[in-house]
């Protein structure tokens, strides 16, 4: 339950997980464990004596005020009871599915086809035979039609039958084939979006570093980060460029591209352990935006490991402006990455996956937001904003320096006092 439900304390130093809320003390009616209050079936308490957790216990049965218990060890008289699965609660905390009305008429006579009606769906089946002992009844053919394998709808069944027969695995296909049918007519396939290009980030700076592009081919003049689409295939002679590391990194990983390293000018890494990464490696790291460096006492924090870094993408201008110095870069134009994905999200179905670099995520409201796959030991995928950042054209730099040092914004401080907690 929770702060969901009003619950004030659910967390104790002598308890495991939550405390649970509760319910009563522990008594014995007739030799058996008993608690009064309410609880049903599936409920599960937590049993504490002297305030401390020692064991645990589930309901049993309702009994008159209140309910028996059933536990693995010897509940003891004065016990507190505290629920810590609540079935009433689950049920409240889910919204009622709204279901669509929905008239069904089905025929099931002797030396016709079988069929079904709906929202001006028809679907025939077989020839009916006739009965040769007990025919089927409507209520029968209602309770097969009633069954909606989950479907969001409610159904109202119409029947007409005349001694007809038909085995109940050939009604119960028939079922499944006309509501597959009528769900197909009332929920119509979904557009198939095109493929949308990603434009690549550009980090850019004042100094004479000129811009930071990101992507497979290097089309500006300045420092170039490499990103490849299969980590298994990476270009030899890459020196003048940053090899591209994602979030996610595991050993694997590691063991997969470290080789290269020697091929590329440095890493570019968006988490943490690419401070560790360069150490280990004696190689040149880009601190990517992955970082999300906010304020002065993270960026001397980095600026220990990396030669250059990016300032996060949640800065405006103003606060980019009061961290800026030599190596730092800002966001400047282009797509802006909101998600990493470590596992497939079209349910790992590789057999029948096109496998396509990049798709089109739409949302209710009509944007669409490009998903791009990479490989790195296996699929894995980014989701783009879906409106690329705009820069303030080309050459113009994103902020100005300002010397390291100055008094921090009222935002920014905050900034700096939260990271220095």
């Amino acid at each position: 339950r929770g702060l969901a439900f009003g619950q004030e304390k659910f967390l104790s130093r002598n308890v495991q997980g939550h405390i649970g809320e509760r319910v009563g003390k522990v008594e014995f009616s007739g030799g058996v464990p008993f608690c009064t209050g309410n609880a049903e079936k599936g409920d599960a308490f937590k049993i504490l004596r002297g305030g401390k957790e020692v064991g645990g216990a589930v309901f049993r049965e309702k009994r008159k005020g209140g309910f028996t218990l059933s536990s693995t060890f010897p509940l003891k008289a004065g016990d507190e009871v505290r629920i810590t699965t609540d079935t009433n609660a689950a049920k409240r905390s889910v919204a009622p599915v709204k279901l669509r009305p929905v008239s069904v008429f089905v025929r099931v006579k002797a030396g016709e086809r079988l069929y079904a009606a709906a929202e001006g769906v028809v679907s025939e089946g077989d020839v009916v035979a006739p009965a040769k002992n007990a025919p089927l009844s409507e209520e029968e053919i209602q309770n097969c039609f009633l069954r909606t394998d989950g479907l969001p709808v409610q159904v109202h069944i119409e029947v007409e039958t005349e001694n007809a027969f038909v085995p109940k695995s050939g009604l119960n296909a028939f079922r499944r084939a006309f509501y597959d049918i009528l769900v197909r007519a009332l929920v119509p396939a979904r557009e198939i979006l095109p493929e949308r290009e990603i434009s690549h980030p550009i980090l850019q700076k004042c100094e004479n570093y000129g811009c930071v592009e990101m992507g497979e081919t290097k089309q500006k003049d300045g420092i170039f980060i490499y990103k490849p689409r299969d980590y298994s295939a990476l270009p030899t002679n890459m020196q003048d460029a940053f090899l591209y590391l994602p979030p996610l990194f595991t050993k694997a990983d590691e063991a997969l591209v470290s080789p290269h390293f020697k091929d590329f000018r440095g890493i570019y890494c968006e988490g943490y352990y690419g401070l560790a990464l360069a150490k280990k490696y004696g190689v040149e790291l880009f601190a990517g935006t992955g970082f999300n460096l906010t304020n002065s006492f993270a960026v001397e924090g980095v600026k220990k490991g990396a030669k250059y870094f990016a300032l996060s993408k949640e800065l405006n201008k103003e606060e980019q402006a009061e961290l800026a110095e030599k190596g730092s870069f800002a966001l400047a134009e282009g797509g802006v990455k909101v998600m990493d994905l470590g596992f497939c999200p079209f349910e790992k179905n590789c057999k029948t996956c096109d496998r396509r670099g990049l798709y089109t995520l739409k949302d209710g409201e009509g944007r669409a937001f490009p998903l791009r796959r990479y490989s790195f030991n296996g699929c894995r995928f980014e989701v783009y904003n879906c409106a690329p950042l705009k820069g303030e054209g080309g050459a113009s730099p994103i902020f100005d320096t300002t010397p390291l040092g100055q008094e921090l914004s009222p935002r920014t401080k905050g900034h700096a006092e939260r990271s220095m907690l």
